[in-house]
């Protein structure tokens, strides 16, 4: 008796239970993956929501940027920061524009003399202006000099974002 009772147990309701809970397990995944799915027009206005945020937050910075008529304005604080540094420039050459947006981006090609620390301090203080300026490359050469200061020859690429003119 205890033996069918175990085969009946082994062959019969196990094999049921054991079916009952991978059904279990598969309609619980499929209810939760309903549930997300229900939830997608939320989830969307959430994101809509952060995008609106984001792009009030791009507006307040490019408020910020000079414009196309203020580029001048951006060369000239390039020629204070180079005098204040004790950095001559020798040559500025604006470079290929390109537009995208509300924006462009252009390029200029500055050659420069100065020492070493002057060099550094120039270059950092270009970054930490308020324009938005992106060095694209630095190239150096040392010309030598006294024992103590080393004298640099250079050519500055950069990119400056200017806000483009409305229409």
């Amino acid at each position: 008796m205890i033996l069918v009772f175990s085969g009946v147990l082994v062959f019969i309701v196990l094999p049921y239970v054991a079916d009952l809970y991978e059904k279990y397990s598969v309609l619980k995944v499929q209810s939760e993956q309903i549930e997300y799915m229900g939830d997608w027009k939320e989830k969307l206005d959430e994101l809509q929501h952060s995008r609106g945020v984001l792009d009030e937050r791009m507006d307040e910075m490019y408020v910020e940027l000079a414009t196309e008529e203020e580029f001048s304005n951006v060369i000239e604080s390039l020629y204070e920061a180079a005098q204040s540094n004790y950095v001559s420039i020798n040559k500025v050459q604006p470079l290929a524009s390109e537009s995208s947006g509300k924006y462009t981006n252009r390029g200029l090609e500055i050659n420069f003399r100065g020492g070493y620390h002057s060099v550094a301090r120039f270059i950092n203080q270009i970054e930490q202006k308020g324009q938005v300026l992106r060095i694209q490359s630095i190239d150096l050469e040392s010309l030598g000099g006294e024992s103590s200061i080393t004298i640099l020859e250079g050519e500055l690429r950069l990119e400056v974002i200017l806000l483009r003119e409305s229409s």
